[in-house]
């Protein structure tokens, strides 16, 4: 749809576009047309989930009016390697928040790499709709408890931080140190 922008950067021979079908590993917004083609990297997640209460969570995501909601994946030749769900919401401290949930990657040759491409295109997200941080919550499998640092590094390495189980970086090069203390994540 016409709100949704186009995703472009070179940035570590990354490139972001709505080019599913390129061999170059490419972070891509899933299109209404696809959505039962991720449920298996989400249903590694949430065992328990059928396929339509996906379709009606994915569905809603992508057909917001917000450019800031979606379900972004990582492609490769077609392929969906990796997802995660966002959406913007108000935060008292840091004014708008990019929301991630439920982020996977199955990635078999180079989850590294696909976790990566995940990451920036959260990144570039949270910058195109303005906002001044990025919570990740991380699935039950990655808690910071129990996720060993392969897990971590895609987001330590770009600058988020553990906060309980919830993943935070500041948007604000101003601010240093730790900017979020979040101790549970109950739901």
């Amino acid at each position: 749809s016409s709100h949704r922008p186009r995703w472009r950067s070179s940035i570590a021979g990354v490139y972001l576009d709505e080019d599913a079908m390129s061999e170059t590993l490419a972070a891509v917004p899933l299109d209404l047309s696809r959505v039962s083609q991720a449920y298996p990297v989400v249903h590694t997640l949430m065992p328990s989930l059928d396929l339509d209460a996906w379709r009606r969570f994915a569905g809603r995501l992508i057909r917001s009016s917000s450019p800031a909601a979606g379900v972004m994946t990582a492609q490769q030749g077609g392929y969906i390697r990796g997802l995660f769900c966002h959406w913007q919401q108000p935060s008292l401290k840091h004014g708008e928040l990019l929301v991630v949930e439920n982020f996977s990657v199955l990635d078999m040759f180079d989850p590294r790499r696909a976790a990566d491409v995940l990451v920036e295109a959260m990144e570039q997200i949270a910058a195109l709709v303005e906002c001044k941080a990025i919570h990740t919550a991380l699935p039950h499998l990655l808690q910071p408890v129990s996720a060993s640092a392969r897990h971590r590094e895609p987001f330590q390495s770009r600058g988020h931080e553990v906060a309980g189980t919830v993943m935070c970086k500041t948007l604000d090069p101003v601010v240093s140190g730790p900017t979020c203390k979040v101790t549970t994540l109950d739901r």
